[in-house]
């Protein structure tokens, strides 16, 4: 029984579970209507090469991804830990990036590492309520 309390540890298994969570995402945002506000703003982002930060809530993260319509690269932080990891192959299954790192590991390097993204151009996506909430207001961390 060991064995498999190992599985989930491993990086083909991630892999095989982020490419699985990678149709999924897509055959959810293909067969729904959604709803963009303000994508103007966006997209004049895009066309002048401007980069920028973009927040959206922690529970609709996985969604966001299939919205990005640009080239220019796109870097979301997120946790370090396991379930990270398992974004973080998802989200590249869409093209983007990501920088590990949280309010309580490695904040401070994550910080280095958008700041560097954000002066070679490239955009950062954050989630200002984060894993732990309460859902839908923002923790200090993100105006810090």
């Amino acid at each position: 029984m060991r064995w498999i309390k190992k599985i989930p540890k491993q990086l083909r298994f991630i892999r095989l579970v982020s490419w699985c969570m990678s149709l999924y995402i897509r055959f959810v945002f293909k067969t729904n209507i959604w709803q963009r506000q303000n994508w103007h703003i966006l997209q004049t982002c895009w066309k002048e090469r401007k980069p920028f930060i973009i927040c959206f809530w922690h529970n609709r993260s996985m969604m966001q991804m299939c919205f990005w319509e640009s080239d220019i690269s796109f870097h979301m932080l997120n946790s370090p830990h396991r379930d990270g990891q398992l974004f973080a192959h998802t989200i590249g299954y869409f093209g983007l990036k990501t920088i590990a790192g949280s309010t309580s590991k490695r904040g401070t390097e994550a910080l280095r590492y958008i700041l560097s993204a954000l002066k070679k151009g490239h955009c950062v996506g954050l989630t200002p309520d984060g894993p732990r909430g309460p859902p839908f207001v923002a923790s200090e961390g993100i105006v810090q």
